[in-house]
């Protein structure tokens, strides 16, 4: 999980690079994509527009959210939610292009409050 979530930041921060130094960005048609699974907060989202930013270790991102049930459950998050979502992103040059999937994180059994075990009973 740590390796991925340091992938997302890198690819993240080559892309808004990227941005800066282009004045234009085309994007191919053609171009293969690689799903990126990543997990954080929602800073904001605008159902409208079909956009989510959301903050993954640290930095924000703001992206498209493409497909009828990544969008139908866009509308159904807020601020400050922890969320799960799959970014697509440009297989050659790891540029994000969109969310595909974007939901409610459940709490893992790792995280999840752990009941005290029994005492033990003395003979």
């Amino acid at each position: 999980m740590k390796r991925l979530s340091l992938l997302l930041a890198l690819a993240l921060a080559g892309g808004v690079a990227a941005a800066q130094a282009a004045t234009t960005t085309h994007h191919a048609k053609s171009a293969k994509l690689k799903a990126i699974h990543a997990e954080g907060d929602v800073v904001s989202v605008d159902a409208a527009a079909k956009t989510a930013t959301v903050k993954v270790n640290g930095e924000e991102m703001t992206h498209p959210v493409k497909g009828k049930a990544a969008a139908a459950e866009l509308r159904k998050l807020k601020a400050g939610d922890h969320v799960r979502l799959t970014v697509m992103a440009n297989a050659a040059t790891g540029e994000h292009e969109y969310i595909s999937s974007i939901r409610p994180a459940m709490a893992s059994t790792a995280t999840a409050e752990k009941k005290p075990a029994p005492a033990k009973k003395k003979y």
